[in-house]
């Protein structure tokens, strides 16, 4: 998690793609130790943290960390909310 992805330099505040700016995640806590989960309010799509394709990574330049699918769907964790 404390590395950059293989896909990306440098991720600064513009970084995002304009396809994901208005784009809102939600982090859920799973029941009985299932582990967390985000769901993307907008186009209904979801993700276990503990499997799949979704990868976390943190920008080493600001510590910030986000969640990367592809070049055309990722977040910063920070943008989405955490619901339990």
């Amino acid at each position: 998690m404390d590395f950059l992805g293989p896909h990306m330099e440098s991720l600064g505040p513009a970084a995002l793609p304009p396809t994901m700016q208005g784009t809102r995640w939600q982090r859920f806590e799973g029941p009985n130790g299932q582990g967390s989960w985000w769901w993307n309010e907008a186009t209904g799509a979801w993700f276990m943290e503990n499997g799949g394709i979704w990868q976390k990574y943190s920008d080493p330049d600001s510590g910030r960390i986000y969640w990367w699918k592809d070049d055309a769907e990722w977040f910063w964790e920070r943008s989405g909310s955490v619901h339990v």
